[in-house]
């Protein structure tokens, strides 16, 4: 059961994971070439590029949100899974004899090494809780800029348009390269 809550919840990582990691990637690529661009016909189109992908944020954020929680949640299941398996085990030798003392202590010398993979698993499983909590802060603040730059890239006044948007596509792209550079390696390993 432990196992299966894992498997789930890196299941939803890895699908929150990859699909955040493809949006901040052409983000960040199209909002870079939008600041240095000084062509108008190209920024109209890159204005166009920008603004579908922002329109898409709210949606595909939302859904990586979902996915965060649903992954917390078969994370903290499965702690709360390993918790009752040591309660239990540590309730099924109660010492009532000298007779149950021996045996006790033989069970628990053999039990050490099953001890050593729980904490092993449940030290994996909240490093895991605290991915999704990290995740979860970097894919809000996401969120937060994109509604931001998606305002102010649709304004048709170009000087108030240039002026509030250059900070804000830089934010963006701050938030977008944080979250890349978190999950770099991550998403390297699942294309392998």
């Amino acid at each position: 059961m432990v196992d299966s809550c894992m498997d789930r919840g890196l299941a939803h990582h890895q699908g929150a994971t990859q699909t955040t990691y493809q949006w901040c990637d052409e983000v960040e690529s199209y909002l870079s070439s939008y600041l240095l661009c000084h062509n108008a016909a190209n920024a109209t189109v890159l204005r166009r590029l920008i603004r579908e992908r922002l329109e898409a944020a709210p949606r595909m954020m939302a859904a990586t949100v979902s996915s965060i929680e649903s992954g917390l949640s078969d994370v903290n299941t499965a702690v709360g899974l390993l918790t009752e398996l040591r309660v239990a085990i540590n309730n099924s030798f109660v010492v009532t004899s000298k007779h149950t003392q021996t045996q006790r202590d033989n069970i628990l010398r053999k039990l050490d090494a099953a001890n050593t993979c729980f904490e092993a698993t449940r030290d994996a499983l909240l490093r895991a809780h605290d991915v999704f909590n990290l995740d979860a802060q970097l894919v809000s603040a996401i969120t937060t800029q994109a509604r931001i730059v998606r305002l102010f890239i649709t304004l048709d006044n170009v000087s108030v348009r240039l002026a509030v948007l250059e900070d804000n596509c830089t934010n963006l792209v701050r938030c977008c390269t944080s979250y890349k550079d978190s999950h770099h390696e991550y998403i390297e390993q699942l294309l392998q």
